[in-house]
C-alpha cells in the first residue's frame, strides 16, 4: 500500500466482542492512544472496564458505528447475523476477525456495507477476556480481503478509504497487513489451518476407537502425539461455523491430505518413503523460517 495508507490517523474504534482477540485488540489500540468503545455481554463489559481494556461500553451494537472503524471480533456465525443488523446504521468502516472470508464478504455486499474482511493470524490456547494481552498481534500477519467493487457498488474512493483504515488498524495493533482476495484466503486457510484442525480431530477419534478397551495406553503418549493432538482440544462452537462457511475448500484440502496418506501407506516398504520424508522436512523448515 502507499504511504498515505500507512499514515491514516485512526483515533476511535468500536469493538464488538471482547474475548481473546477483541480484548487484545482493545488493549493494543488503547496503548497507541486510541479511544476504544466495546460491546459484549454486561458481565464482560464490567470486567473490561475494571481492567481498563476499553474506554467506554457501548449501550448497543449500533452505538459502535460512530467510530472511525468498527471491528466484529466474534465467531463467524455471529458476524453473519450482525451484518444485516448494522446495515441501517451505516458504519463508516466495518471489518471483522473471522477465520473465513468469502461468505462474510457476500453477506456484507448484500447489505451494501462499507466492509473489508479481516483475519489476524494470532491466537492462544487460552480464550476469553482474561487471556487478552496487548502484544498478541505483534509482528503477526493480519489478512485483509478488499471488497469486490462490482458486488457492493463501492466507489474507488470508498475502497481506498477502507484500505487505509484497515491498514492503520493492523499497524496500530503491531501487526503486518497482508492483502488477499477472499477466495484465495479461504483456500489457503483450508490448507494451513482448517484441514489440520480436522485431521487432529480425526486422529483423536481414531485413537478413541482403537484404545476403547485399553485407555491406560494414552499414558504412554510422548510429546509428538501430544503436539499433534493439541488442536483436537479446540471448541466445536468455534469450528462449526468455519466448517459451514468454508466447506468446499476444507473438503478439497482433506482430499489432498488423504491422497498423501494413501501414498505413504503404499510407500511403507519402499525407498520412496525416504523421498516423502525429505519433502516433508523441507516444508517443516520453511514453515519455521518464512
Amino acid at each position: 500500500m502507499a504511504d498515505s495508507t500507512a499514515n491514516f490517523p485512526l483515533r476511535t474504534a468500536g469493538i464488538a466482542g471482547l474475548g481473546l482477540i477483541g480484548g487484545s485488540l482493545a488493549l493494543a489500540l488503547r496503548a497507541r492512544g486510541m479511544h476504544v468503545t466495546g460491546w459484549d455481554r454486561p458481565a464482560v463489559l464490567k470486567a473490561a472496564r475494571e481492567r481498563a481494556v476499553i474506554d467506554e461500553p457501548a449501550s448497543s451494537l449500533a452505538a459502535l458505528c460512530g467510530a472511525e472503524i468498527t471491528i466484529l471480533a466474534v465467531p463467524v456465525g455471529v458476524i453473519m447475523e450482525m451484518l444485516p443488523q448494522l446495515a441501517p446504521h451505516h458504519p463508516r468502516c466495518l471489518t471483522d476477525t473471522g477465520s473465513t472470508k468469502a461468505a462474510i464478504a457476500a453477506q456484507a455486499a448484500r447489505h451494501q456495507l462499507a466492509f473489508c474482511g479481516g483475519h489476524p493470524l494470532a491466537g492462544s490456547e487460552r480464550n476469553g477476556l482474561s487471556a487478552a494481552r496487548a502484544d498478541l498481534f505483534h509482528a503477526a500477519p493480519w489478512i485483509f480481503c478488499p471488497p469486490d467493487e462490482s458486488a457492493n457498488h463501492a466507489s474507488n474512493e470508498i475502497s481506498a478509504d477502507l484500505r487505509a483504515r484497515c491498514h492503520a488498524l493492523a499497524e496500530s495493533a503491531g501487526a503486518r497487513p497482508v492483502w488477499l482476495s477472499a477466495p484465495r484466503h479461504d483456500r489457503l486457510m483450508a490448507l494451513l489451518s482448517h484441514a489440520p484442525q480436522m485431521i487432529s480431530t480425526a486422529m483423536a477419534n481414531a485413537l478413541a476407537r482403537e484404545l476403547e478397551h485399553d485407555p491406560e495406553a494414552l499414558a504412554l503418549a510422548g510429546p509428538g502425539l501430544r503436539s499433534m493432538l493439541r488442536l483436537a482440544g479446540s471448541s466445536y462452537a468455534l469450528w462449526r461455523d468455519i466448517a459451514l462457511t468454508n466447506r468446499d475448500a476444507i473438503s478439497s484440502a482433506l482430499s489432498s491430505f488423504e491422497q498423501e496418506i494413501e501414498h505413504l501407506r503404499v510407500q511403507l516398504s519402499t525407498r520412496e518413503l525416504e523421498r516423502a520424508f525429505h519433502t516433508a522436512g523441507d516444508i517443516y523448515h520453511r514453515s519455521r523460517h518464512e
